[in-house]
């Protein structure tokens, strides 16, 4: 597998992403491509005493921001590193691409230079979330679709399936639909209707899952749509900022305590 790195895509770019690829390239014992401006990551790689023949480097002209409007940005920036890392993704079959970057642009890019898969009619953006067993569940979508229809929510349970099956070797993924309630008949048309779709797919499909058991980890995918989804996850985002403030500020009155 060839791991194309957007080395230009972050708020810590190109320095943090390429000092992470260096770990990662070391950690694999094979080399990563990276893709940006070529003299800025030979800086970062000089100044950190980084051997350069850990990567294959991709000279790139352009940068898509965060505060760009995505679609346009893909259109208009050929030469950024973006673009010309999914492209090589897509030529290079087995390939993968990584960015920091601009969310929003990676997908409209992805959905230009890569296109979907055959018979899915909507991307999804998954995120795994630690649950108390120790393992991983996913959540799908996290917020490439605020407006949904059953199908895409059908869709993406099978993607999620699919993925957690072959990546965590699960032989059957327990697949739930992200709701107010556990009853059948809970939640509003949109849920209502994917329930009924999903009992009827060729998946592991346990029902409905509320908010509050994510991290429980009864089930291994989670669906639902990119509103719902975009919400739990800076809602996790927030809830994980406050306890590290948190605990830090114990750690710190404790010390002076203790002085």
């Amino acid at each position: 597998m060839k791991i194309i790195v957007d080395a230009m895509g972050g708020d810590n770019a190109p320095k943090q992403i390429v000092l992470g690829a260096a770990q990662a390239a070391k950690h694999l014992g094979k080399k990563i491509t990276l893709v940006g401006n070529m003299m800025q990551i030979r800086d970062v790689l000089k100044q950190a005493s980084i051997d350069e023949g850990l990567f294959e480097i991709i000279g790139t002209s352009e940068i898509i921001s965060n505060d760009e409007e995505p679609a346009q940005a893909v259109r208009r920036k050929k030469d950024s590193s973006l673009c010309v890392g999914l492209n090589l993704a897509k030529e290079e079959k087995g390939s993968v691409f990584i960015s920091a970057g601009s969310t929003g642009a990676l997908l409209a890019g992805a959905l230009v230079y890569m296109g979907r898969i055959k018979g899915i009619k909507r991307p999804a953006i998954a995120i795994l979330i630690p649950n108390k067993s120790g393992k991983m569940t996913m959540l799908l979508d996290a917020g490439a679709n605020a407006d949904c229809r059953a199908e895409y929510l059908q869709q993406f349970a099978l993607m999620g399936s699919i993925y957690m099956k072959n990546m965590y070797r699960l032989e059957a993924p327990k697949v739930a639909l992200l709701n107010i309630g556990t009853e059948a008949k809970k939640g509003n048309a949109l849920t209502k209707e994917t329930y009924e779709l999903l009992e009827k797919e060729d998946i592991a499909f346990v029902g409905n899952v509320e908010g509050r058991s994510l991290f429980d980890g009864e089930c291994d995918v989670i669906v639902c749509d990119g509103f719902s989804g975009n919400l739990v996850l800076k809602s996790i985002e927030g809830t994980a900022g406050v306890i590290f403030a948190g605990i830090k500020e114990i750690m710190y009155q404790s010390a002076v305590t203790k002085l």
